[in-house]
């Protein structure tokens, strides 16, 4: 095994595994300590799958995309190509992982081509190299905590819908005949996991039991302040209610919970 941990690649069908590559390079046994998985289109790819490996004990994580202006699932509108649709994702993903103390560079996104069968093992010694000078991800009960609240985050259909649209948002004109900024919507969307962050930790606290706002400070090393001016918010959703006071403090649990 490399010294800097172990890889997961999601690799385009598509833009590697053809003709002679289909017998060089088959799921699982490129290297010990890359994991292959083929994918019809990366445009498929869930963040959420890429937040699993993570969680799965996985070190860094490759996605190989089909060439610029090449996918084969490009649908009637420039913005449904899937490898712009996979790499639109995935970097607001990076963003989200730095949220969680993961460093962007354990996330690689690069395109492939059968015709430049060297660029795989190329961008796997890159990635290798990054791993030797960060090492392995923590195995600790905290990061994985942190990893699965992510991945909460992630599963929701607020998430999945802003992220499914970012491209089509910066690609194609809006009913005011405009196009959103590139880096305007990224910064939007970046804010809003953060924040999606927060609520999902709140609300996996309160999974456990009622808490009051410092028990639920304490529990995720958020502020006070914070802590409460998100607690207003899921209130307002309908996903947390008032249940009752301890010592003279206001004491929160989900909606329906005692």
């Amino acid at each position: 095994m490399a010294e800097g941990g172990r890889i997961k690649a999601f690799l385009c069908t598509w833009a590697h595994f053809m003709k002679d590559d289909l017998g060089e390079l088959r799921d699982y046994d490129y290297a010990p300590d890359v994991r292959v998985q083929r994918v019809v289109c990366t445009g498929n790819i869930d963040p959420v799958m890429v937040v699993q490996s993570f969680i799965d004990g996985f070190d860094a994580v490759f996605v190989g995309t089909c060439e610029p202006e090449t996918c084969r699932f490009t649908g009637e509108k420039s913005f449904m190509a899937g490898n712009k649709q996979a790499s639109a994702k995935l970097d607001s993903l990076q963003d989200a992982l730095t949220v969680v103390g993961v460093v962007s560079e354990r996330l690689m996104v690069e395109w492939l081509s059968p015709k430049r069968p060297d660029r795989f093992p190329k961008a796997v010694d890159e990635l290798r190299t990054k791993l030797v000078v960060h090492g392995p991800i923590k195995k600790d009960d905290v990061t994985r905590a942190k990893l699965e609240v992510m991945r909460d985050v992630l599963e929701s259909f607020r998430t999945r819908w802003l992220l499914g649209k970012k491209l089509e948002l910066t690609t194609d004109k809006n009913a005011f005949g405009e196009k959103v900024e590139g880096g305007k919507i990224h910064s939007t969307i970046g804010d809003a996991l953060q924040k999606e962050y927060v609520r999902a930790w709140l609300m996996r606290v309160l999974g456990k039991g009622p808490a009051t706002v410092e028990e639920m400070a304490k529990a995720t090393g958020f502020s006070s302040e914070l802590v409460l001016r998100h607690l207003m918010r899921l209130r307002q959703r309908g996903q947390v209610a008032f249940c009752g006071e301890r010592h003279h403090a206001p004491v929160y649990c989900k909606e329906g919970g005692p």
